[in-house]
């Protein structure tokens, strides 16, 4: 063997061990940029439900506030429908003629 075959033969060998890291390398390199992908979808998951719920934050409290009311509301029907029947007995005792409650009209539909 040459002097000149041996560099060729050095050449070559340091060259394959250098492709043969590069291939080690890929793997190791696609295992972090799959990690690294992972945790980037976590993180975005994660900005995008703080972003849903700080939305969301105003119309609970809107919807809380709607409940209350409604509930007051009912309250006050309740008593107001008691007080009309007491006074309803109280004409009736006096001999007032009371006409029939007329049927509800029907709710248009949404």
């Amino acid at each position: 063997m040459t002097a000149a075959e041996f560099v060729v033969q050095i050449i070559l060998g340091v060259g394959g061990a250098a492709g043969v890291t590069a291939l080690l390398r890929i793997g190791a390199e696609k295992k972090k940029l799959r990690s690294e992908s992972d945790k980037t979808g976590a993180d975005a998951a994660q900005v995008l439900s703080s972003a849903a719920i700080s939305l969301l934050e105003p119309a609970r409290k809107q919807i809380d506030a709607l409940q209350e009311d409604l509930e007051e509301a009912r309250a006050e029907i309740e008593d107001l429908r008691c007080y009309v029947q007491e006074l309803i007995n109280v004409l009736v005792e006096a001999g007032v003629r009371i006409p029939r409650k007329p049927a509800p009209k029907p709710r248009p539909q949404p």
